[in-house]
């Protein structure tokens, strides 16, 4: 499961935004995973950073 609705819940704040959410288990980035049981997977970085054009 990737997540659970039963208890998916954001717990950011304005003045904390760096809390992680409740019930989400599982995230795939480029099929590969980076969230493992609720934590990040060490050294996984399948992304990339976009970045607009200077004007």
């Amino acid at each position: 499961m990737l997540f659970n609705r039963e208890t998916i819940q954001d717990n950011t704040t304005i003045k904390d935004t760096g809390k992680k959410p409740d019930g989400i288990e599982y995230v795939f980035n480029n099929g590969v995973m980076i969230v493992k049981n609720g934590n990040y997977v060490v050294g996984k970085k399948p992304g990339r950073v976009i970045r607009r054009e200077k004007r």
